[in-house]
């Protein structure tokens, strides 16, 4: 009998050895060997291999705590680039000694390289960066939701709209016939557009980290960005161009107000473009945001004076960027001057295939001056669904949409 159950010890044990280090977390392996001891009892803490069995459990729950402790440690962006350009250096140092070919170092994903993120970073003070010329700030990819696809998406996206419906629904007469609505959908495909920056280093640069890590935050931050920015607001998507939401934007109406609004300011725009939305949307949408450059704000609300030369919007003028009509107010320098988009940004989706990569390779004649190019490429697209168009209007010309509503004198 006692045999027999060492005999059953020896497989448990054994079968619990070979399974240490598939267990995920340091309780479930604890637990797991809390239970063989409760199980087998004295016959167990008395075996042979009981000593050796317990130090394995406690050197893998160890590494298993001390695993779950780190992924619970988010990196700053800069960390995350500095231990990315680390963890390469021997990738980079192996290719610095090849004179062709290209290799991806490493990815970053889009909400680790905004701006805000970088400023606030301590690292940042730290490292002996190079300075960086003012070139705006991209906020456009903020106002929309982001969405990471993977690789199983094979570059686009299906996804079906409703047509305009027909509503038959009427009062009957006893055993009369009702009309049936009429519905009817249509498929639409979104294929993701690549962005691409690239900048050349020279090799005597290459094993800088420092400087590395500052180039690879200019080159997503900056190039990369902008030019996200850039075809999020305006692209067409035709060709290489992603859509931009004024190009899925309605134009303002100002139609039924000509010649009518006494005093008429930028507010009165903002309000009769919040009309169209909900008239158009049928009250489905609610407006979250209106963008400006701020030297608009500065012009039309936050410097306009009355005749006794009070401010005729004192609240807009104690800091922050406080609400007008349903939306908060949005300057920045890169939209448009004498423009506005005032509309229901959650409408809207940025899908992008997986993270932006970090690239390093030979191009055109760089062999020969001696240097690398580092590249930055993503892809990605803005959905605007056909049946949500009307959640976003778009003012070409703040001055002349004023004019147009302006109260004619008699």
């Amino acid at each position: 009998m006692e045999q027999e159950l060492k005999s059953i010890i020896d497989k448990s044990l054994e079968t619990f050895e070979k399974n240490l280090d598939k267990y995920a977390t340091k309780e479930s392996i604890e637990q797991e060997f809390k239970a063989l001891k409760d199980g087998f009892g004295e016959a167990l803490t008395s075996h042979e291999k009981f000593t050796e069995i317990a130090n394995a459990v406690k050197e893998q729950g160890l590494a298993l705590a001390k695993i779950a402790d780190n992924s619970k440690k988010d990196l700053t962006p800069s960390e995350k680039i500095a231990k990315g350009l680390q963890e390469s250096v021997e990738k980079i140092k192996e290719f610095g000694n090849q004179n062709s070919g290209n290799i991806k170092l490493f990815g970053v994903a889009q909400k680790d390289i905004t701006r805000s993120s970088f400023t606030s970073d301590t690292n940042f003070a730290r490292l002996q960066e190079v300075g960086q010329y003012k070139q705006g700030v991209p906020f456009v990819a903020d106002l929309f939701t982001n969405v990471i696809l993977g690789g199983d998406s094979h570059g686009s996206i299906a996804y079906m709209d409703q047509d305009a419906p027909t509503n038959n629904a009427a009062a009957v007469a006893e055993g009369g016939t009702p009309s049936a609505d009429s519905y009817s959908w249509t498929e639409y495909t979104l294929a993701g557009k690549e962005i691409v920056a690239y900048i050349p280093i020279s090799k005597r640069q290459l094993f800088d980290v420092a400087f590395l890590e500052s180039e690879v935050k200019r080159l997503i931050n900056t190039s990369y960005r902008l030019k996200e920015n850039e075809l999020l607001t305006s692209g067409d998507g035709s060709g290489n161009n992603p859509y931009g939401y004024l190009t899925r934007a309605t134009a303002l109406s100002t139609s039924s107000y000509t010649g009518s609004v006494a005093n008429a300011d930028l507010v009165d725009l903002i309000n009769i473009a919040e009309e169209q939305i909900a008239n158009d949307g049928k009250n489905a949408f609610t407006p979250n945001y209106n963008i400006v450059n701020r030297t608009d704000l500065n012009k039309h609300l936050l410097l306009k004076k009355d005749n006794d030369g009070a401010p005729i919007y004192p609240m807009l003028r104690m800091g922050g960027m406080p609400s007008v009509g349903n939306g908060q107010l949005v300057t920045n320098s890169l939209v448009t001057a004498n423009s506005m988009a005032v509309g229901d940004f959650t409408v809207g989706t940025v899908y992008r295939w997986g993270d932006v990569s970090i690239e390093m390779g030979y191009i055109n004649d760089d062999l020969l001056k001696n240097k690398l190019t580092l590249i930055a490429r993503g892809r990605l697209n803005l959905l605007i669904r056909n049946v949500d168009q009307n959640a976003i209007v778009k003012v070409a010309d703040i001055d002349d949409a004023i004019d147009a509503i302006k109260e004619v004198s008699a």
